[in-house]
């Protein structure tokens, strides 16, 4: 098991080689049952990012090293702000997941920045898992919305992340 927000260091095999390479990614789904679920944006020239949409299947084995890394829930009662954006989002996703699947008590507010909504991971499943918890509430903010996304649907504000907005939001 693993716990929200920690991070998985994998080892890949190169295709027709003998070469591995590592990598680590944060595991962003739930943190209980049998398996890890890791999120990875597809890079132009990532060799492991390629590799992994071009080859690896939902559901493969592949070699890891156990989860492991200090950015997780704190494990008192206070309110709790998460502060995302881009592909930052992955931890908070299983933050997310662990908060909702808990019942955990604390008043929680996420907070997630994206350019617009071809640019915004987990968008559905964040708002899903935010409308799970009795007290929970989300802020997304997109730099640069497109003519088809929605104020108050798809965003809440546009702009950037910034002190005076989780000042404001706190």
């Amino acid at each position: 098991s693993f716990e929200a927000g920690q991070h998985l260091p994998v080892e890949l095999s190169l295709p027709d080689t003998s070469q591995k390479i590592e990598r680590t990614y944060s595991l962003s789904g739930p943190s209980g049952g049998d398996r890890y679920r890791i999120s990875v944006k597809r890079e132009p020239n990532g060799l492991a990012s390629n590799l992994l949409h071009d080859h690896i299947e939902p559901g493969a084995f592949i070699e890891a090293r156990h989860p492991s890394g200090h950015f997780i829930l704190p494990s008192d009662d206070r309110p709790l702000i998460l502060v995302s954006a881009g592909v930052g989002t992955t931890p908070m996703m299983s933050m997310l997941h662990a908060l909702t699947d808990s019942r955990d008590a604390r008043t929680v507010r996420f907070v997630h920045g994206a350019r617009d909504g071809d640019h915004h991971p987990f968008a559905r499943e964040a708002r899903a898992l935010v409308s799970k918890h009795p007290r929970a509430s989300q802020h997304v903010v997109y730099s640069r919305p497109r003519p088809d996304d929605e104020a108050g649907l798809d965003y809440d504000s546009v702009g950037h992340i910034d002190g005076a907005l989780l000042t404001r939001l706190a």
